[in-house]
C-alpha cells in the first residue's frame, strides 16, 4: 500500500484567505480511499467566524505541486461530540460504538464505546421509524450550525440558522444569502460563476441562475432576473428586473417594472417604470405614466426599426400595434401604426399615422388623420383634418373640417391644392357637406349635400349636388350660394346670390335676387322674387322687373286643365314662335251643344255697359276696356262664376253678336233693295214726266193728263 504525504491547511475564506493553520505527514489510505490525521486543537480555529479545510496530497512522491491541491475547500463544522470528556462514549446512555460500523471500528475511525450495548430503537432507520405523536424528535441541528445535505458528495440543501427564521438554500452550492437576511429561502438552480442570490429578510429565488430576490421579493425562476425592490416578483425570462416595491415582471426577456406596483406580464424589452403602470407583452414598450398601460403589440416597424408603444400620460393606454405614443392623461390608442394622443382623454382606435391633439379627440382609423380641436373626431379615411371644436370628418381623403361643430360626412380627392380633385373644406360654424369632391361650406350653417366644386358661402345655404371645378374657370362649372338660406339643388355653373334664391338645377343659371329663382339654361332671375325658366338656348334670359314670372320655351308652352280617358283634352297652348294663346276647341272635347241665336245674343249684348277702365294694382294711367264680370254673367250666364270672364265666352258672344249682326244687316241689305227698285221705277217715272212736260212747253200745247 502506497503512503502518500498529505498535507492539511485551515484558512479563514473558500477562495484565498489567512491560513489559520497546517499539517503536513504520512498516512496509509484504506481500500475505501480513507485517511486519518490527527488535528490538534487550535484556538485560532475556534475563535474564527468561518473556517475552511484545504487538502493537498502528494501523490506520487515528488514534492507537493499546484496540482496536488484538491479544487474545493470544505466548510469546518462543529461536531457535537469533537472534544473528549467523561461522558462522550455514551450518546442516550449507549455506547458511541454501538452507532459505528464493524469496519469504522476496525479502522479506528470512530472511539471505543461499549461492545456489549443494545439498541433502543431511538435512531434514524433506513426502512423508515414509526414514531409516536407525542414524541419530540427532529432531524437537525440543536446550535448555530448550518446543516447540510449532499448528493454526490455535492451540496445540495442548505439550512443555515438565523436570529429567527432559517435560510433555505438550494442548488449549487454558490447560490448564498447576504449576511443578515433571514428566512431566506433559494429552491434550486445557480451554477459555477452565476449563482442565485437572496439579498434581503424573506426574498425567494426558486431556481434558474444568475437571479437576484431583495426583502420579500420573489424570483420564480428564468436567468439573471432581478427582484430588488421589497415586495417584488419576477416570474421567470431572462434579464427581467422588477426594481420598485410591489413591481412585477412575470417573464420574457430583458423587461423592467420600476414603478411601484408596476406590471410587465412579459414580452422583451418592455418597460413599466411609474406607479401601477402595466405593460401586458410585446416588445420595446413602455408604460411611463401613472397607472398607464400598454396591453401588448411593438417591436419592429415595417423598416426593421425598433418601434415599440409608449403610454406616457397617467392613465393613458395603448392596446397593440407599433410606434403609437399615448402621452396626456386618459388618452387612448387601441392599436394600429405611429398614432399618437398627446391631449386629455382623446382617443385615436387605430390606423396609421393619425394623431388626437385636443382635448376629447377622437380618430377612429385610417392613416394620416389628425383631430386638433376640443370635441373633434375623424372617424376614418386618410388625410384629413377636424380643426375647430367639435368638427367631425367621417371618412374620405383631404378633408378639412375648421368650423366650429362643422361635419363632413365623407368624399374628398386626392390633394387639397390641385382644383377639381382637392378634398372638401368646411370653414363655416356648423356647417355640413355629406360628401363629393372639392367641395366648400364656409357660410353659417351652410350645407352641400355633394358634386364636385361646390362652395357654399352664405349663411343657411344650401347645395344639394352637381357642380364642377370654379364658376370663373367654366371648366365644368360648380356651384356657388352666397345668399343667406340660398339653395342649388344640383347642376352646374348655377349660383345663389340672393337671399332665400332657389336654382332647382340645370346650366349657368343664376338667381341673384332674393327669393328669386332661375331654372333651366342660362336663366337669369336678378331682381327680388323674379321667377325665371330658360329652354336649353344658350342665351341669357333675364328677369325685367321684381316679381316677374318669365319663361323662354321655343319649342311652344302647354297647359293642360283637364283630361279624357287618361289623354289631354282641355286647356291652352302657346304654339313656337306664337304670340297668342290656342284653346282647346276639339267638337269631340264638349258635350251639350247648343246653337246660340245671334240676334238674341246681339240684343243682351246691347244691354251689357262696355266702359274703359284700370285695374287697381295698376297704374292710373293704364286703360282697358271691357264689361264687368258681374254684368256680362248676368246677361248670359257663362263661366263659373260672375267675378270672371273667359276669353273662350267673351269670343263666343263676339262671334255670336256678329252672326246676329250680320242677319240683321242682311235683312237690311234686302230691304233696301225693294226701296232702292222702287225708287228706281219712280225716277224713271219722274224722267218721262220732265221729258214730256219740257216738250209741251217747246210746242206751246198744253199738257193733257
Amino acid at each position: 500500500m502506497h503512503s502518500p504525504r498529505p498535507a492539511e491547511k485551515v484558512r479563514k475564506s473558500r477562495e484565498g484567505g489567512t491560513e489559520i493553520w497546517s499539517v503536513s505527514g504520512t498516512a496509509e489510505i484504506s481500500d475505501r480511499g480513507r485517511f486519518s490525521l490527527m488535528v490538534p486543537v487550535n484556538p485560532s480555529i475556534i475563535e474564527a467566524t468561518e473556517v475552511w479545510y484545504e487538502l493537498t496530497i502528494d501523490a506520487n512522491d515528488d514534492g507537493l505541486e499546484p496540482d496536488d491541491v484538491f479544487p474545493n475547500r470544505v466548510p469546518v463544522l462543529s461536531v457535537p461530540f469533537a472534544l473528549l470528556s467523561a461522558d462522550s462514549k455514551l450518546l442516550s446512555g449507549s455506547s458511541a460504538e454501538a452507532y459505528s460500523t464493524d469496519h469504522e471500528r476496525e479502522e479506528g475511525l470512530v472511539g471505543k464505546a461499549d461492545v456489549g450495548h443494545v439498541h433502543d430503537a431511538v435512531y434514524w432507520q433506513l426502512t423508515g421509524n414509526a414514531w409516536d405523536p407525542m414524541d419530540d424528535f427532529f432531524l437537525g441541528s440543536v446550535n448555530d450550525v448550518t446543516v447540510e445535505l449532499r448528493v454526490g458528495n455535492t451540496p445540495a440543501l442548505r439550512l443555515e440558522p438565523t436570529a429567527e427564521t432559517p435560510n433555505l438554500i438550494g442548488g449549487h452550492s454558490s447560490n448564498g444569502v447576504l449576511p443578515g437576511a433571514i428566512g431566506a429561502t433559494i429552491g434550486g438552480g445557480g451554477r459555477e460563476g452565476d449563482p442565485n442570490q437572496v439579498t434581503g429578510p424573506n426574498g425567494t429565488v426558486g431556481g434558474g441562475s444568475g437571479n437576484t430576490a431583495t426583502d420579500w421579493a420573489t424570483v420564480a425562476g428564468g436567468q439573471a432576473n432581478s427582484a430588488s425592490g421589497s415586495f417584488t416578483t419576477v416570474g421567470g425570462g431572462w434579464m427581467n428586473a422588477a426594481s420598485n416595491n410591489y413591481a412585477s415582471v412575470l417573464g420574457g426577456r430583458g423587461n423592467t417594472a420600476s414603478g411601484e406596483t408596476a406590471t410587465v406580464a412579459g414580452g422583451r424589452t418592455n418597460c413599466a417604470t411609474d406607479q401601477y403602470a402595466v405593460v401586458g407583452g410585446g416588445a420595446w414598450n413602455t408604460a411611463s405614466g401613472y397607472a398607464s398601460v400598454v396591453s401588448g403589440g411593438g417591436g419592429l416597424d415595417g423598416y426593421q426599426e425598433l418601434s415599440g408603444n409608449t403610454a406616457s400620460g397617467s392613465w393613458s393606454t395603448v392596446g397593440g400595434g407599433t410606434g403609437n405614443v399615448a402621452s396626456s392623461e386618459f388618452a387612448t390608442i387601441a392599436g394600429g401604426y405611429e398614432n399618437h394622443v398627446d391631449a386629455l382623454a382623446s382617443v385615436v382606435s387605430g390606423g396609421s399615422a393619425n394623431s388626437a391633439t385636443a382635448a376629447y379627440a377622437t380618430v377612429g382609423g385610417g392613416g394620416g388623420n389628425r383631430a386638433s380641436a376640443y370635441d373633434s373626431t375623424i372617424s376614418g379615411g386618410a388625410s384629413n383634418r377636424a380643426a375647430d371644436i367639435g368638427a367631425t370628418v367621417g371618412g374620405g381623403d383631404f378633408n378639412r373640417a375648421n368650423g366650429l361643430w362643422s361635419t363632413i360626412g365623407g368624399g374628398g380627392g386626392d390633394d387639397w391644392e390641385w382644383p377639381g380633385t382637392g378634398g372638401n373644406v368646411v370653414e363655416g360654424d356648423w356647417a355640413t357637406i355629406a360628401g363629393g369632391t372639392n367641395n366648400r361650406a364656409s357660410g353659417l350653417y351652410a350645407c352641400v349635400a355633394g358634386g364636385v366644386s361646390n362652395s357654399a358661402s352664405g349663411p343657411c345655404s344650401t347645395i344639394g349636388g352637381g357642380g364642377g371645378n370654379d364658376w370663373t374657370l367654366f371648366i365644368t362649372g360648380g356651384n356657388i350660394t352666397e345668399g343667406t338660406c340660398a339653395t342649388i339643388s344640383g347642376g352646374s355653373y348655377n349660383r345663389a346670390g340672393g337671399s332665400f334664391a332657389v336654382v332647382p338645377g340645370g346650366r349657368a343659371n343664376a338667381a341673384n335676387g332674393d327669393y328669386s329663382l332661375a331654372a333651366g339654361n342660362y336663366a337669369k332671375a336678378s331682381h327680388e322674387g323674379a321667377f325665371v325658366w330658360a329652354d336649353n338656348q344658350n342665351y341669357d334670359f333675364n328677369s325685367s322687373r321684381a316679381n316677374e314670372f318669365s319663361v323662354r320655351c321655343t319649342g311652344g308652352a302647354l297647359f293642360i286643365s283637364g283630361i279624357l280617358n287618361g289623354f289631354p283634352a282641355i286647356g291652352v297652348k302657346l304654339l313656337p314662335g306664337s304670340g297668342a294663346w290656342a284653346m282647346y276647341s276639339d267638337r269631340n272635347g264638349k258635350d251639350n251643344i247648343t246653337p246660340a241665336d245671334g240676334q238674341e245674343v246681339l240684343d243682351r249684348l246691347s244691354g251689357v255697359q262696355i266702359s274703359t277702365w284700370n285695374y287697381k294694382t295698376q297704374d292710373a294711367s293704364i286703360h282697358h276696356m271691357g264689361p264687368m264680370a258681374q254684368d256680362f254673367y248676368a246677361a248670359f250666364g257663362l263661366g263659373e262664376d260672375e267675378r270672371h270672364i273667359s276669353t273662350i265666352d267673351t269670343d263666343g258672344v263676339a262671334l255670336a253678336a256678329i252672326q246676329g249682326l250680320h242677319q240683321l244687316v242682311r235683312e237690311k241689305d234686302a230691304q233696301l233693295a225693294k226701296q232702292q227698285q222702287q225708287i228706281s221705277s219712280l225716277e224713271a217715272r219722274v224722267k218721262t214726266l220732265e221729258h214730256l212736260i219740257s216738250a209741251s212747253v217747246e210746242k206751246g200745247s198744253p199738257i193733257k193728263n
